[in-house]
């Protein structure tokens, strides 16, 4: 909020002959505010009240975003308000998305002047020069974060990103000439005789000995673990427990803009910080390959327990960009195709889910592979932490989180969206209908108010058993398995119950879709 007078104030004499005069305004909170002014004259008075309305008008102009020049005004917004708040390499990619989409045609332009028509013109230049969807939408993002700001301060009377909505994906790609086609994330993996190739690269070495790749057994080590580029550069020789063959991961490495305050300068720097997620902080364990790869590290450069296990020539962490370099100098000397760092990773969650199989069919660990869940679980039970580990790896589209997320639906009719978010109240904003959804998915409450799931193994079993021979006509838990069709009554009919007479009337439109589809699924 900005500052508001409020009114000009009386100026009135005292009893002992004074004279005194009062400025009342609001401040930036709101709040009523007065400035008290005094004099042996009327008009003395008068002339302070004059003079300070003067330099309230002043300082108002002076500090009103609307009369800013656009680059000064987000540069400054980004730096107060997002720089606090995000990641450091989020807020380098903010910074680069204002630096080279928006200020080149926004920049120079007043604030209060953009127009919804500046904004759709910015949008359509690069759809036209064919940037992606993905890159003009993060531009649509930023813009909006930033107008949404400028009016709930009350900079601006109105937001002209109200009228001037992110282009339809549909629309977007045929304007290139493309289709729009379902994105999937590709899973690029080396087969065994890639491997093969590509470890034999890893290891060449000069005519005296030399390596000819610094540290290359960290991509074995990668390959046999699972771990991601931060996760692995991030290790310390103190996190790695040979005794017992697991490493504890506690932190991970990412370059990011070398700042002075919030300034960029020249150059990048490694920062060291958390790891991507909660469920990242995790033990991994270590086959033989990945103990051998350690060792080899170790052999090559070793620096004290708490120092990085992959380290630079002086003891500190290796820059991500320089650890990528290598590994690409390695694919094309060894006339593979190029392919990120994450490769490794996808790979060995796919051998450990596939196994290492002998002919008979059982499966073994091998000294230059990975061993198989089955094999590295097979005497102790799998903790959460386990399971975790496992699904994030072979499923990297993956985000394991430990509550419901609740997302805003989006490209879909006004009828369809109102009648989500009917939905979506009716179920998760009464604990009657969050008691009723709990009841149904099977989840109880302990004595501690903990949820539980108090079914046996063999009841999972045979409901398993039952779905699998009987379909929809199956019963375990003594019901009646539902059908799609009944999951989408059940659950309608649950919000029913917990909105109001007006709300419900939203549901009709996305229900009556929604049974539509299902019809088709069922019959």
């Amino acid at each position: 909020m900005q500052r508001k007078l409020l009114e000009s104030g009386n100026i009135f004499k005292r009893s002992d002959g004074r004279w005194n005069g009062v400025v009342w305004y609001s401040d930036e909170q709101s709040s009523k505010k007065r400035k008290s002014f005094c004099g042996t004259s009327k008009q003395e008075v008068k002339d302070k009240i004059t003079a300070y309305l003067a330099d309230f008008d002043r300082q108002l102009t002076a500090s009103d975003e609307s009369k800013a020049k656009f680059e000064e005004s987000m540069g400054k917004w980004l730096r107060v308000f997002k720089f606090p708040s995000v990641e450091r390499g989020t807020y380098d990619r903010l910074e680069c998305t204002a630096k080279y989409q928006i200020y080149p045609i926004l920049g120079g332009k007043v604030v209060g002047d953009i127009t919804s028509a500046d904004i759709k013109a910015l949008l359509n230049h690069w759809m036209n020069e064919g940037y992606a969807y993905t890159t003009v939408k993060k531009v649509y993002n930023i813009l909006t974060d930033y107008f949404r700001y400028l009016t709930q301060q009350e900079y601006i009377p109105k937001n002209p990103m109200a009228a001037a909505p992110m282009i339809k994906k549909s629309n977007f790609m045929a304007s290139q000439g493309k289709e729009d086609l379902p994105t999937f994330e590709t899973v690029t993996i080396f087969t065994p005789e890639e491997i093969t190739k590509f470890k034999a690269e890893a290891v060449r070495t000069w005519g005296n000995g030399t390596p000819i790749y610094q540290q290359a057994a960290a991509y074995t080590l990668m390959l046999n673990t699972g771990l991601r580029t931060g996760e692995a550069l991030g290790l310390l020789n103190s996190d790695i427990d040979l005794e017992n063959r697991v490493i504890h991961l506690q932190r991970g490495v990412k370059e990011v803009f070398r700042r002075e305050g919030t300034e960029s300068t020249s150059g990048r720097e490694v920062k060291i910080g958390k790891l991507k997620s909660t469920s990242s902080k995790r033990d991994v364990p270590l086959n033989q390959a990945a103990v051998d790869a350690i060792l080899t590290l170790r052999a090559e450069r070793y620096f004290g327990e708490d120092s990085p296990l992959i380290s630079d020539e002086h003891g500190g962490y290796t820059r991500p960009v320089n650890f990528r370099k290598r590994y690409y100098r390695i694919l094309e000397a060894a006339g593979l195709e190029q392919r990120g760092l994450h490769a490794l990773r996808h790979t060995f969650a796919t051998n450990l889910v596939n196994g290492v199989k002998q002919p008979d069919g059982t499966i073994v660990e091998q000294a230059e592979s990975t061993r198989s869940a089955a094999e590295i679980y097979k005497n102790t039970a799998m903790t959460k932490a386990d399971i975790e580990h496992l699904i994030s790896m072979f499923w990297p589209d993956v985000r394991l989180k430990r509550f419901v997320e609740i997302r805003p639906a989006d490209s879909l009719p006004q009828e369809y969206l109102t009648g989500y978010a009917a939905l979506i109240k009716g179920l998760f904003y009464s604990e009657e209908s969050m008691r009723a959804l709990e009841q149904e998915f099977g989840v109880r409450k302990d004595i501690q108010g903990e949820d539980i799931w108090p079914l046996d193994e063999r009841a999972v079993e045979d409901a398993i058993d039952a779905i699998r021979s009987r379909g929809y006509e199956a019963r375990f838990y003594g019901e009646k398995a539902k059908s799609l069709r009944d999951w989408i009554e059940l659950l309608f009919n649950l919000a029913r119950t917990a909105l109001s007479e007006n709300e419900r009337s939203y549901l009709k439109g996305i229900e009556a879709f929604a049974l539509s589809k299902a019809w088709k699924l069922n019959g």
